[in-house]
């Protein structure tokens, strides 16, 4: 899911729709972070808790942008340097995001970044998919596998409570597959708090290829994400 129109995507900013997200993605406890032995204060954005990289991350700056064309893939190349102190966190922070696409249908994001002082990057894209190709029909009919033996339980407000559980007998189990719906209608306390699945999944490095799929069988519709960092 995406916006037609630059003004969209800033007048609806929160949703995060189909943006890079960062410094860090997910949510840090009380903005407070330890870089090199040193406790830092971060911006939040989300109560006490900070969001995403905080209220002025890298989903709301306007990044610089090229193309290249190769005979059988484009690339898009943002590029932007977010400034030490933004957000709380040291380090001026020079960052690149390739977005790149072949003629096998295959969509890479790569991500590059230098620093001139230790700090916290971990970057995510914030995509939504819908496989009906229409965007006000329920993604409940998709069927979503995930390959993770274990997941990080949440507070009520998002935050991990700093362990980590086995997905075996819970409705967290998705590594044969199962159907958004079943998933979503759980009663399972964790999913139900959540509104879903908002939760962090943990993938061992030997299956750290395919992370995940996404089918759609009424139109034979089938999305894989691949990574290569655990």
């Amino acid at each position: 899911m995406g916006f037609q129109k630059i003004k969209d995507a800033f007048r609806y900013a929160g949703l995060y729709s189909g943006a890079t997200v960062g410094r860090v993605a997910g949510r840090i406890d009380k903005g407070r972070g330890e870089i090199a032995g040193k406790l830092y204060q971060l911006d939040t954005n989300e109560g006490a808790n900070q969001l995403h990289g905080g209220p002025y991350a890298l989903d709301k700056v306007k990044w610089d942008y090229c193309i290249v064309e190769e005979p059988h893939v484009v690339h898009v190349v943002f590029s932007y340097e977010d400034q030490a102190g933004n957000n709380g966190y040291p380090g001026n922070l020079k960052v690149q995001v390739i977005h790149s696409y072949d003629d096998k249908n295959t969509w890479t994001i790569e991500y590059q970044a230098t620093t001139d002082q230790e700090t916290l990057f971990n970057p995510t894209n914030h995509v939504y998919f819908n496989l009906n190709g229409q965007m006000d029909q329920p993604v409940t009919n998709h069927f979503l596998q995930l390959n993770a033996d274990a997941y990080l339980p949440l507070r009520k407000d998002g935050i991990p409570i700093g362990k980590q559980l086995n997905v075996s007998g819970t409705d967290f189990d998705l590594r044969e597959g199962r159907f958004i719906e079943d998933i979503v209608s759980s009663q399972e306390a964790q999913i139900r708090d959540s509104k879903g699945l908002d939760h962090p999944f943990l993938i061992e490095e030997q299956e750290v290829e395919v992370a995940m799929s996404l089918f759609l069988p009424e139109k034979k519709r089938y999305l894989e994400v691949r990574i290569n960092q655990a």
